[in-house]
């Protein structure tokens, strides 16, 4: 069996895992990017029937990996490679690493939910001054979260949420309940959900259905002063209507770890809004040392012929 790594973290995950792959039989090739211009290497990748990838780094050319079968992505989404038709067939099953995300990103939501709600931002600026300044602060256990985005991600957030004592709310399609999530909202009756939230978290994917979905009306909805934080994608909001709402005092504080076009042009009028805090698009970056984990443990599942961990729906989107 044959298989390969094409990521920016090839040489890492090579030591982490090329000794487990040699004794299970697969022979594995590992590259930084797709090597277009060798054909020796190009006839290789023809062949492969695992491939472990950036999705960025595959989408032009992954139409030549003819014999491909399991995709493993290094990101959470695969907007980007989930329009192939390879992808959208079914031939190929993408798996991705949600369940690595969601530890990942709850840390980033709760690292900034803490630092505004206890000032700690006000703190330093008044450190910095050499003011002694008492601020006052509002409890956790006071809150109720709106999730907009119930998968994992969104279920590991409501997990650390629930150990602070904090009230959470989530809106998905269906309504269904989430584990750990207390009240589940249809998509329809947004409404009665962003009225009842004092911190509306999204993490949703960028799909089709979610493009610019969080517009005016949303945020005309929210309460006066709330918190809003985006870790998931940045076209799921429709931009100019996220700095209306912020300018206007709807929005009293934004956490943006992601923007409609990415890198945030140096003249966004974000940059320099008060209560906004901007973040590289960094609240989940990939780990070698758990990519080699979840690898491994796939590959195991994928060589015994059983059903594979964080599984995609291409038709989806996620």
């Amino acid at each position: 069996m044959k298989a390969a790594v094409i990521s920016y973290f090839h040489e890492k995950i090579e030591s982490g895992i090329n000794e487990f792959l040699n004794s299970v039989g697969i022979e594995c090739r590992y590259y930084r990017r797709v090597p277009v211009d060798d054909k020796k290497e190009m006839t290789y990748l023809a062949s492969i029937e695992i491939l472990l990838a950036d999705p960025g780094r595959i989408t032009d050319v992954i139409s030549q990996f003819k014999k491909l079968k399991w995709l493993q992505s290094t990101w959470a989404g695969i907007e980007t490679i989930s329009g192939l038709e390879q992808i959208k067939s079914g031939k190929i099953t993408v798996t991705n690493l949600k369940r690595t995300f969601g530890e990942l990103i709850s840390e980033y939501v709760m690292g900034y939910m803490l630092a505004v709600h206890r000032n700690f931002f006000q703190h330093y600026e008044n450190q910095k001054k050499n003011t002694w300044k008492s601020l006052e602060y509002n409890r956790f256990a006071e809150k109720t979260v709106g999730l907009i985005g119930t998968g994992g991600i969104g279920s590991e957030i409501a997990r650390k949420c629930f150990a602070f004592g904090m009230r959470t709310l989530g809106l998905n399609r269906s309504g269904n309940l989430v584990p750990a999530i207390d009240k589940v909202y249809r998509k329809n009756r947004k409404h009665e959900f962003l009225k009842e939230c004092d911190i509306v978290v999204m993490t949703l994917p960028h799909t089709p259905e979610t493009d610019r979905l969080v517009d005016k009306k949303w945020f005309d909805q929210m309460k006066k002063g709330v918190l809003f934080i985006n870790a998931g994608r940045g076209k799921t909001v429709v931009q100019d209507d996220l700095i209306k709402a912020i300018d206007s005092g709807k929005i009293g504080t934004a956490v943006l770890d992601v923007f409609e076009d990415e890198p945030l042009n140096p003249k966004s009028p974000l940059w320099n809004m008060k209560n906004v805090y901007i973040t590289p698009h960094i609240a989940g970056l990939t780990f070698p040392d758990e990519l080699v984990k979840i690898w491994k443990t796939n590959i195991e599942l994928y060589t015994s012929g059983e059903t594979l961990l964080n599984v995609t729906n291409p038709k989806k989107g996620y």
